[in-house]
């Protein structure tokens, strides 16, 4: 259920292929998790005033280079 998914506290998601509709709701889920919770996506961040971003690197995936976004829940 989806309860069972919010009870993480590290969050991982390749997003290269969201709608922009999907990225909205899973921020405005993922921002009523608990402070410190950690958001680690791929391709782009999502975006919320709930959430930090620590850091965006690039890493390597079997599609080539892809940008990474680690966020922390403040």
């Amino acid at each position: 259920t989806t309860n069972d998914i919010l009870a993480g506290t590290i969050f991982y998601m390749t997003c290269t292929c969201f709608p922009r509709s999907l990225m909205d709701t899973m921020a405005d889920r993922l921002s009523l998790q608990p402070p410190g919770t950690w958001i680690i996506t791929v391709t782009r961040p999502l975006e919320h005033p709930a959430f930090e971003l620590i850091k965006q690197l690039k890493a390597r995936y079997s599609w080539g280079q892809d940008e990474v976004y680690i966020q922390r829940v403040r």
